[in-house]
């Protein structure tokens, strides 16, 4: 398990653009690309920036569990985690959020700005083509 979280947390420190999976009202996973905010980034939380109207917020109102996904191609390394969303309203974050913000999202200049806060409860490694797996919440 500890070589599973190691492994977890220099991908994730490392980790530009994450796919997300949340559930649409039919049932079925959405899958977007989402690049996750430098802000508290951990394993046990990570926080992403999109727009209230996208459809992953959308999808959030039928189920908060969702998963991320992200790839090292170099390394044939890949992180998945399984958890919950949670939407946060900027303003309810000390105004300083809007420093963690890359070039990329600052360009995207959202006028209904919304943080998605990942709460992580399972992790998931491929490395080498062995794969582990840990529940977070023991």
């Amino acid at each position: 398990m500890l070589k599973t979280i190691k492994v977890a947390e220099k991908m994730l420190e490392s980790a530009t653009v994450f796919q997300v999976s949340t559930i649409d009202s039919l049932g079925f996973p959405n899958i977007t690309a989402l690049t996750p905010l430098k802000m508290d980034r951990s394993l046990d939380t990570i926080f992403f920036y999109t727009k209230h109207n996208s459809a992953t917020v959308k999808n959030l109102s039928n189920t908060t569990n969702a998963a991320i996904y992200c790839f090292n191609e170099d390394a044939h390394t890949s992180l998945m985690l399984k958890g919950h969303f949670l939407i946060i309203n900027p303003q309810e974050l000390d105004s300083s959020w809007t420093d963690y913000l890359n070039g990329f999202q600052k360009s995207l200049n959202y006028i209904d700005p919304a943080i998605l806060r990942f709460t992580s409860l399972a992790v998931k490694v491929r490395e080498s083509g062995k794969v582990s797996y840990s529940d977070l919440q023991d």
